[in-house]
C-alpha cells in the first residue's frame, strides 16, 4: 500500500511538471513565493528596483527548461529589452550591476562576472538551497504573454505592475468566481506591503481600465463601510489607445485635454481616451462651473460606488 501511495505521488508531480512546461510556452510562470515572502518581491518594490525585477522576469521568459537552470541570452538581447536608447557600454555596466544585485542581494541567479564576454546565467531555486531552477510544478502564478506583447510591463509603474501580479494571484485563488473580495488593508498585510502602496497600485490599475472595483455586500472589518470586490479585466493594446490619444491631441487644446483627464480620474478612467473624449464633449455642452459642481458631487461618492460613472454624472447635470 505504501509503495502504491508513493507511486501516485510520483505520477501527480510528473503530471504537474508536464502541465507547467506546456503552460510556459504561452505564459510566464512566477513562483508564488516571490510575491508572498518578505525578502524577494517586497524588497525589490521597497527598493524601487523595477529594472532588477524586469531582468529576472526576462530570464524566466527565456528559460527553456535546462536541467542546470541555464538561460540562453547575451548583453545585446538584455540591452535591447531594458536600455534600447543608451550606448552599449553604459547599458552593459547597468546590466552588470543588476546581475550583481540578483546574485548577491536576492540569490536568484549565478553568473560569470565578465564584461568582455556574454554572461552565462544560471537561474536558482527560490527555496534558498542554491539548486538549479526548475519549472514550478505547483504554487506558481501564470503571467500572460500579453503583458509584454502589449507593453504593459513598461507602461505601468513598478507599484502598478506588482499589484497587477497580486491581483492575478487573487484571481487564481477564486476559480469559481470572476470577482474576489478582500479589503486593501488585508491585501497589503497578506503580501507584506504598506496600505499606501496597495491603494496606489489598485488605483493605477483602475485608471488604466485593467481592474474593476465594486461595492461588496459585506462591510470592511476596519472601517465598517462596504467592502470592495475586484475583477481583473483583460489586457488591451496600449498602442491602439495611443492612436486615439494622438487624435484627441490633434483636435483639442492641450489644456482642455488635461482638464478632461483630471475629471476622468474622478471616474477612475484617467487614461481612457474614450472617456476623455466624452468629457470634452460635456465641456463644450455645459458651463465650466456647472460641470465642476457635478464632478464635485461625484467625487464625494465612495471609491467603488456605481455612482462614480458617466451616466450618474449626466443625471446630476440634468438636475442642477
Amino acid at each position: 500500500m505504501k509503495k502504491y501511495f508513493i507511486f501516485l505521488i510520483i505520477i501527480f508531480f510528473s503530471s504537474a511538471n508536464l502541465a507547467a512546461e506546456e503552460l510556459v510556452k504561452k505564459d510566464v510562470l512566477l513562483p508564488e513565493k516571490f510575491l508572498t515572502n518578505k525578502i524577494l518581491g517586497k524588497r525589490m518594490l521597497f527598493s524601487d528596483e523595477k529594472d532588477v525585477f524586469l531582468t529576472y522576469i526576462f530570464f524566466l521568459r527565456n528559460f527553456k527548461g535546462n536541467a542546470k537552470g541555464r538561460v540562453e541570452t547575451d548583453y545585446k538581447k538584455i540591452k535591447e529589452y531594458l536600455y534600447p536608447d543608451i550606448t552599449a557600454k553604459k547599458a552593459n555596466k547597468n546590466i552588470l550591476k543588476i546581475l550583481d544585485i540578483l546574485y548577491e542581494k536576492y540569490e536568484l541567479i549565478e553568473f560569470d562576472r565578465n564584461l568582455k564576454e556574454d554572461p552565462e546565467i544560471k537561474l536558482l531555486s527560490l527555496m534558498e538551497d542554491r539548486l538549479p531552477y526548475k519549472y514550478p510544478a505547483l504554487d506558481y502564478l501564470a503571467i500572460p504573454e500579453t503583458l509584454w506583447s502589449f507593453g504593459w510591463e513598461k507602461r505601468l509603474s513598478f507599484t502598478g505592475l506588482y499589484i497587477y501580479l497580486i491581483n492575478l494571484m487573487e484571481f487564481k485563488l477564486t476559480p469559481f468566481d470572476t470577482h474576489w473580495s478582500i479589503d486593501p488593508d488585508m491585501l497589503a498585510l497578506k503580501y507584506n506591503l504598506s496600505l499606501r502602496q496597495m491603494q496606489q497600485g489598485l488605483e493605477e490599475l483602475q485608471q488604466y481600465g485593467l481592474l474593476e472595483a465594486q461595492a461588496a455586500d459585506e462591510n470592511n472589518i476596519f472601517t465598517g463601510k462596504p467592502a470592495i470586490k475586484y475583477n481583473i479585466l483583460p489586457l488591451y493594446s496600449w498602442k491602439n489607445a495611443e492612436i486615439q490619444w494622438k487624435n484627441l491631441e490633434a483636435n483639442n487644446k492641450k489644456k482642455d485635454i488635461e482638464r478632461a483627464s483630471k475629471y476622468a480620474a474622478i471616474l477612475y478612467k484617467r487614461y481612457d481616451p474614450n472617456m476623455v473624449e466624452e468629457i470634452l464633449k460635456l465641456m463644450k455642452q455645459f458651463p465650466p462651473r456647472k460641470l465642476k459642481k457635478a464632478f464635485d458631487i461625484v467625487d464625494e461618492k465612495p471609491v467603488a460606488s456605481e455612482e462614480r460613472s458617466l451616466s450618474y454624472l449626466r443625471k446630476i447635470l440634468d438636475n442642477i
